[in-house]
């Protein structure tokens, strides 16, 4: 099943793909990426709420990508203002850091303030 179909039977409530889908929330992309990174840079707003939402306890908000961006560097990159609202509403809700990633922003000033690999805001 690819990735859009994925998303739409899931976000219809369909269990088997939340389970997939959230299988996906576990993998990174090619510059270790999360798929929250890859839907806040394309823009769908309504994906990027039912990954906070569904998969709140993976804290992908606070990832990083090997180039230090978090989702809502990329949604900025991209002019994804909607986007980068929701972002910016969800960093309210961080959680903490877990003992086996230190490679989280874990304050919503930290998040905001997040410098990417050259340091751009």
């Amino acid at each position: 099943m690819d990735l859009d179909t994925l998303f739409d039977a899931a976000m219809a409530g369909d269990a088997a793909a939340v389970a997939e889908l959230e299988i996906e929330a576990d993998r990174l992309h090619r510059y270790e990426e999360t798929i929250l990174h890859l839907q806040s840079e394309k823009g769908n707003t309504e994906r990027v709420k039912f990954i906070l939402r569904k998969f709140a306890h993976k804290n992908l908000l606070a990832k990083l990508s090997r180039y230090k961006h978090t989702a809502l560097h990329l949604a900025i990159y991209e002019g994804q203002t909607e986007v980068a609202e929701v972002l910016i509403d969800a960093a309210h809700h961080l959680l903490p850091p877990s003992d086996d990633n230190d490679n989280l922003v874990t304050s919503f000033q930290a998040f905001l303030r997040q410098g990417d690999k050259d340091m751009d805001t």
